[in-house]
């Protein structure tokens, strides 16, 4: 029941999260695309100002797309769970688990997916403005096995390849984390009967709050030891830590308020 409760919901909200990217994409492109214009090469007194806007114009790309799948995503959850629309959802035959899962896992999926076209989209223009205003293709060759190189050396010091399974890691959990904290919020604020809106907004800056505070206690001592090491080898396994520690901290906030949304949604339920 759970993969027929997910194929909905990703029926159901798919669509807004691939315009999004796809403006992204569409953005980088033709930002990138641009610097290979001939007034890069003149004199026009508006280069400087041109090359900053087409910065601006791809940083509200990123936004727009990030910010963007996030907030549909909320709302979303907000309209199928606690609004009239939740009469519907609540009457399926499943358990509140099941409803609940379905509907992190595809938020977690699509914020997840967003966040890799981001990269994507960052490697789309750097490639343009790399090609078109640093060097030419004859020298992109040469950078490359350079930086080929250096990634070789890099992964003969210790802790290179863990660094990159924890970094994964840490990338993975926070998205879970990310998701979580956008539910839980939602799920806290529908207990304000006339203002679930601002009280989920309220929550959501309280428990980003609070995570913040608790991630810097529990980092503290290993970003102390980090300002006392001078070693690569030893940074390494520094940020292997860090990460590692990241990554746990984001499960336990993710599954802490997993339990607590599923406990609302199913014993404080209280539709518009």
């Amino acid at each position: 029941m759970l993969g027929k409760l997910m194929k909905h919901e990703w029926m159901s909200v798919w669509k807004v999260p691939t315009l999004l990217i796809g403006v992204l994409l569409v953005v980088s492109l033709l930002c990138g695309s641009a610097y290979g214009l001939p007034i890069w090469y003149s004199d026009w007194p508006g280069v400087p100002l041109s090359a900053i806007s087409l910065f601006l114009l791809y940083y509200m790309a990123i936004i727009v797309c990030s910010v963007g799948i996030t907030v549909y995503m909320a709302v979303r959850f907000y309209k199928s769970m606690f609004t009239d629309e939740g009469y519907l959802t609540h009457t399926l035959p499943v358990t509140s688990h099941q409803l609940l899962l379905s509907k992190v896992i595809t938020m977690s999926i699509w914020s997840l997916i967003g966040m890799i076209a981001v990269v994507i989209s960052v490697f789309i223009l750097l490639g343009f403005v790399y090609i078109f205003l640093i060097d030419n293709f004859n020298n992109l060759g040469y950078e490359l096995r350079r930086l080929m190189h250096e990634l070789a050396q890099l992964e003969e010091l210790k802790g290179f390849w863990e660094l990159m399974f924890t970094a994964f890691l840490m990338f993975i959990a926070s998205t879970f984390g990310g998701t979580m904290i956008v539910v839980g919020a939602i799920s806290i604020g529908q207990m304000l009967r006339k203002h679930r809106i601002l009280g989920a907004i309220g929550a959501y800056f309280g428990i980003t709050i609070v995570v913040n505070i608790t991630s810097t206690i529990v980092m503290f001592p290993v970003r102390f030891g980090f300002a006392m090491t001078a070693d690569l080898s030893d940074v390494l396994s520094v940020y292997n830590i860090i990460y590692l520690v990241m990554s746990l901290v984001y499960v336990a906030v993710g599954i802490g308020l997993y339990f607590l949304s599923e406990y609302l949604i199913r014993r404080q339920l209280d539709l518009e």
